[in-house]
């Protein structure tokens, strides 16, 4: 379930059961009822995110009550969403390898990644045929909540 769970928050666009399953090493019967599981779970515990569905495919956004007030904190990154789940990904794993990061989220990698150094919120250090990402300091600048 964690995988599944996962995988929705990292994937730039829904996804379907069948992807879901596969990530996951599962049947898609099983990864259909742990779907189905965790969005009861994140409905019972009144999360401030939601699991939705859109034309059989699935993805994870916030809840429509607060998406209004934590909106606003997006609102200044220019980056696209992929970037910015990829980026997620870098900081919480750096350093990480490029080839890594594919494995996680797909080919779009290659787009995202000239993306995150042009704008200077990641550096990206050729190391043998793939390259090593690290988040840099306007990264952590630029992310830093302040309050």
């Amino acid at each position: 379930m964690r995988v599944i769970e996962a995988a929705l928050f990292m994937s730039p666009d829904p996804i379907s059961i069948g992807d879901l399953a596969s990530l996951a090493g599962l049947e898609e019967k099983t990864a259909a009822a742990m779907l189905d599981r965790l969005r009861k779970q994140y409905e019972e515990r009144q999360s401030g995110l939601i699991i939705f569905e859109d034309n059989g495919r699935f993805g994870m956004r916030p809840h429509p009550d607060i998406e209004p007030i934590v909106s606003r904190l997006a609102a200044d990154v220019d980056i696209s969403r992929g970037a910015l789940r990829a980026l997620a990904l870098i900081s919480k794993k750096e350093p990480l390898k490029q080839s890594t990061l594919v494995k996680a989220l797909g080919t779009r990698v290659y787009e995202y990644v000239p993306e995150l150094v042009e704008k200077g919120f990641v550096d990206a250090a050729k190391s043998g045929t793939t390259r090593i990402l690290r988040t840099t300091e306007k990264f952590k600048q630029y992310f830093t909540i302040k309050g």
